[in-house]
């Protein structure tokens, strides 16, 4: 075999997929579908994430593979009860899904509940454009950013951008919504925003592009992450911080057991006081050691996926170690 790991998703161009390098590669083009035979053959893992269709992925080639090489990775959570999720497959769909690829999630609950393997979720950093990589701690414009899509928590958002704001805190907020009678009053159409904000709230139909928020996270001293209820596996936003050297305010609690923890660097939404979110951006955050910052970079990431015959421990994340151990 070649060594290399296929990636295939419906989004192959979106986050920071572009700048995947050997021996990872990514696509989700038409002639993956139409040659996965060849493909199977050739690569050593073929990942494929959640939104490729399952009717696909149940198809013969699949059936007739025998090497095992093939997996299943839900990067969002199963959604609640009562609730779905165009992206995610049913219940039922993902017991189908497990007789033929290894079926991998990021989400703790969805592992346990669907028995399901786990792996983190993975990052590869951007470079910072140079006119913004200078700017010292204290003059960054924007205390606190936020991008997200509304997924039932507007009204949560939205109390937490005012309570952020009546704090005297510089907040910059794009939600992504779909119209609807909530938010039309507030909805904005920019064909050319501007390079970054750094005091506004804006709903918007449109999706921004990844590097846009990238520009955003460079001019901020924190990344508000908010996770729907009943998430607890790491999103993207503490991978940006960890990566890009930002604070982290958060709604997921679980983050105090990561091995990237540090209560200087991660403020705990109803753990930590607001009382103190003023002295917690003062000062830049602790730097997180490159042993830590690896286990989450692509090619450790896809060395965590194994057929379940030849799977290695995941090993314990709960310690909260605040970086003495990795």
């Amino acid at each position: 075999m070649n060594g290399k790991t296929l990636i295939v998703t419906t989004n192959y161009r979106a986050y920071f997929f572009d700048a995947l390098r050997a021996p990872i590669e990514i696509n989700g083009s038409g002639y993956i579908y139409e040659n996965i035979r060849s493909i199977i053959a050739v690569y050593d893992k073929v990942i494929f994430f959640n939104g490729v269709p399952t009717a696909f992925l149940l198809s013969a080639p699949f059936r007739e593979n025998t090497r095992g090489n093939t997996f299943y990775f839900l990067w969002d959570a199963m959604p609640l009860p009562g609730s779905d999720c165009e992206w995610t497959p049913l219940p039922e769909q993902l017991e189908e899904l497990k007789k033929f690829h290894t079926v991998y999630t990021f989400q703790p609950e969805d592992a346990i509940k669907f028995g399901l393997e786990r792996n983190t979720t993975f990052y590869q950093p951007l470079p910072c454009p140079s006119h913004l990589s200078c700017i010292p701690w204290e003059e960054l414009p924007a205390d606190i950013s936020f991008l997200g899509h509304i997924k039932n928590r507007y009204r949560l958002i939205r109390l937490l951008y005012r309570r952020l704001q009546a704090m005297g805190l510089c907040c910059a907020f794009r939600v992504f919504s779909p119209e609807t009678a909530e938010t039309a009053a507030e909805t904005v159409y920019t064909e050319n925003p501007p390079e970054v904000y750094t005091d506004s709230w804006c709903v918007t139909t449109e999706y921004l592009d990844y590097e846009f928020w990238l520009n955003q996270v460079f001019v901020s001293k924190a990344i508000l992450d908010l996770n729907q209820e009943g998430q607890t596996g790491f999103s993207l936003r503490p991978m940006e911080a960890m990566f890009y050297g930002r604070k982290l305010i958060s709604n997921n609690r679980e983050l105090r057991f990561a091995p990237f923890y540090h209560p200087q660097n991660i403020f705990l939404l109803g753990m930590d006081s607001l009382t103190y979110l003023h002295d917690f951006l003062v000062s830049p955050p602790i730097p997180v050691p490159e042993r830590i910052k690896q286990r989450y970079l692509p090619e450790a990431w896809a060395s965590r996926f194994a057929d379940i015959q030849k799977k290695q421990p995941f090993g314990c994340m709960k310690h909260g170690s605040h970086y003495i151990t990795g």
